[in-house]
């Protein structure tokens, strides 16, 4: 049996393992109707899926702490979802904001493609916790 790899995809075009764009992936139909790249990795139906606030605010956190100074793609996918549940954060904001700005001007929040995306972080509003 042929071991199945998992499929990754940039701008809904199949990649390879090391990013390269053009893999040929296998797609099939799951038990719950969903369509699956990924054979191995069962898919759960969106009702069974849902991840508590504070669940995902400690993902996003998490993931902001992996992306400051990286260098690659995650940081603006890690800075869109931010945005996108930037109240979710309100507890971090302003150390979320501190942290930015003392890694911008160390020269530690990596090339100038992925400070203008923490820029765009520095813009939104720092609220209180009661916020979310």
């Amino acid at each position: 049996m042929e071991e199945q790899k998992i499929a990754f995809v940039r701008n809904n075009e199949p990649l390879d393992a090391r990013g390269a764009a053009g893999a040929k992936i296998s797609i099939r139909e799951s038990n719950s109707g969903l369509r699956d790249s990924n054979p191995t990795v069962p898919i759960v139906p969106a009702r069974y899926a849902a991840v508590p606030n504070r669940v995902l605010a400690q993902m996003l956190l998490s993931a902001f702490r992996y992306a400051l100074g990286r260098r690659t793609y995650i940081v603006g996918e890690t800075a869109r979802w931010m945005e996108q549940y930037w109240l979710l954060l309100a507890k971090w904001h302003k150390q979320i904001h501190e942290d930015i700005e003392r890694a911008i001007e160390s020269g530690r929040a990596g090339d100038k493609c992925d400070i203008e995306d923490w820029r765009k972080i520095l813009r939104l509003p720092v609220h209180s916790e009661s916020a979310h």
